[in-house]
């Protein structure tokens, strides 16, 4: 009897002595009715606009530390409004440690119908370096029918965790993608982000899953590059491939791209442009895309010629209209565009919607461009809200082209200013969340100064046209 009580004494000690190491990992801080008024005033610091209790009760909520806290935390992403408030939605996520509230984050991340609050839980992974992630982010973004916009986060996270585990990962990810979408010119912007990942981790930079293969098993994915995780600006420092279709120089990388054209009456003005940027985009265009399999000695590249100095006269409309026409006949089927021109209105090839680059939209596409004139003022911030409206359906990635500063009466001095600030005001409560890049280029007279930074806001570059 005595052995059975000593033995039942110590099951009784190890049960409780279980039972409080288990406890933190799924006790609640607060009392029902606390949580009621807590959450409630979480609420209503969002409705009232009130980012310095929105910062407050984020803090309260997150010492819960439970699923439910990440419940409330998660779906308050669809309600703020800005960036600030985003980033206090981050660290407040970024703090919960119990296991409970990390198995919600996953299964958020795994399962959730919302891109901008799966993105978000990537950026909290990506800013703790937190490695055990790395296969369940990998297999999301293999997933071909993963959303555009999670899975270029997924890329993204893998970098900044900056592991060397995620390498045969990204390289799978662009095998698979190269697999998908062959000689493509026109890459994506998926393809980018693993890229710009492996370069990240790396230190080195290839752009075909073959490379890269061939560098991991001859390096065992070691490098002494003094690159390595020290990109403090990939987007102009990643090379892409000489294939890749450029728009007055410009990279275009997407596969969902909008562009933005001046057609204002200024656009008309005569300037000297380069012999060779005119038969480079004649060759390109009498080319086209190719469905049918190049030959080996179409793929000798002859060597770059030094410019010849010869110019030919042209009206900047005319120059734009034959880079977008190159664009479009450098698109595969696969891609999906549109194309919006700003004067004193707004016009869009399609307003219905992106619409894919097959034979027949191209040929709508390529009359649609021909037709275009230059008249008017410069109506670039009914452009760029054209330009939004595709966002939802895929766009990620707009080219803005300019020659001169918005304005609706035709003096730049008296309404131009405020234009500039509504496009910025507007892309910094829509863009926060959507990560949607803005590149900028601008013929002479542009005001570069608004360019660059309607860019640099936006994760784009500017570029000068000579």
């Amino acid at each position: 009897m005595g052995v059975w009580r000593v033995d039942t004494v110590r099951k009784a000690f190890v049960f409780l002595a279980l039972s409080l190491l288990v406890v933190p990992l799924f006790a609640e801080k607060y009392s029902a009715d606390e949580w009621k008024k807590l959450t409630a005033k979480f609420q209503n610091a969002i409705t009232a606009g009130d980012s310095a209790t929105f910062k407050e009760m984020s803090a309260a909520i997150a010492e819960d530390d439970s699923a439910r806290a990440v419940d409330v935390l998660i779906t308050a992403v669809a309600r703020i409004s800005n960036v600030e408030d985003y980033d206090v939605l981050k660290n407040a996520l970024a703090s919960l440690k119990s296991t409970n509230a990390q198995n919600s984050l996953e299964r958020y991340l795994q399962k959730g119908t919302q891109p901008e609050a799966r993105s978000l839980i990537l950026q909290v992974f990506a800013q703790l370096k937190d490695t055990k992630r790395i296969p369940l982010i990998a297999q999301i973004l293999k997933n071909r029918k993963e959303n555009l916009m999670v899975a270029k986060a997924c890329a993204e996270a893998l970098g900044e965790i900056g592991d060397k585990s995620a390498v045969p990962h990204l390289i799978e990810f662009l095998e698979i993608v190269e697999k998908e979408r062959g000689d493509a010119p026109l890459r994506g912007t998926d393809w980018y982000e693993a890229v710009k990942a492996l370069k990240k981790i790396t230190g080195v930079e290839y752009h075909t899953a073959a490379d890269w293969k061939k560098w991991l098993e001859t390096t065992g994915g070691e490098t002494q590059s003094q690159t390595k995780g020290d990109i403090k600006n990939p987007q102009t420092e990643l090379a892409v491939p000489p294939s890749t279709p450029r728009f007055f120089g410009k990279e275009v990388v997407s596969r969902t791209p909008v562009f933005v054209i001046d057609t204002s009456g200024s656009m008309s003005e005569l300037q000297e442009v380069p012999v060779e940027e005119v038969e480079e985009a004649k060759r390109a265009i009498e080319k086209g895309w190719r469905t049918d399999p190049v030959q080996k000695d179409e793929k000798k590249q002859e060597p770059l010629k030094p410019p010849s100095g010869k110019t030919i006269k042209m009206p900047r409309i005319e120059r734009a209209k034959l880079q977008l026409l190159k664009l479009i006949a450098m698109m595969d089927s696969g891609v999906k565009f549109n194309i919006v021109s700003y004067d004193i209105e707004v016009h869009i090839f399609n307003p219905s919607g992106m619409v894919y680059a097959n034979d027949a939209n191209k040929e709508k596409a390529v009359k649609w461009v021909k037709a275009l004139t230059a008249q008017g003022t410069t109506h670039m911030d009914e452009g760029m809200e054209a330009a939004w409206k595709f966002v939802s359906e895929g766009c990620d990635a707009i080219y803005v082209l300019a020659d001169g500063w918005p304005t609706h009466t035709g003096d730049p001095k008296r309404d131009g200013d405020i234009l500039e600030e509504k496009i910025l005001k507007f892309c910094r409560k829509h863009n926060f969340m959507k990560k949607v890049v803005v590149n900028t280029l601008g013929f002479k007279g542009a005001h570069r100064s608004f360019l660059k930074k309607l860019a640099g806001e936006n994760g784009g570059t500017y570029k000068d046209i000579e």
